[in-house]
């Protein structure tokens, strides 16, 4: 059995903001990523933010 959770996106101009249910395991890498080099979020935006998200 494979439990994924759910996760919510919402996304705006300058934001992406995801809401987990279950387990943190897929979203840890994206965030720790995001949290290393804040730079590179900040000028590639939000799309490349839910991008990353749903290709995990």
């Amino acid at each position: 059995m494979v439990d994924t959770g759910d996760v919510l996106v919402f996304l705006g101009e300058r934001f992406a903001l995801t809401v987990r249910h279950g387990a943190t395991g897929a979203l840890a890498p994206v965030r720790e990523e995001a949290q290393r080099r804040p730079e590179v979020l900040a000028q590639v935006g939000s799309e490349v933010a839910v991008s990353s998200v749903c290709s995990t």
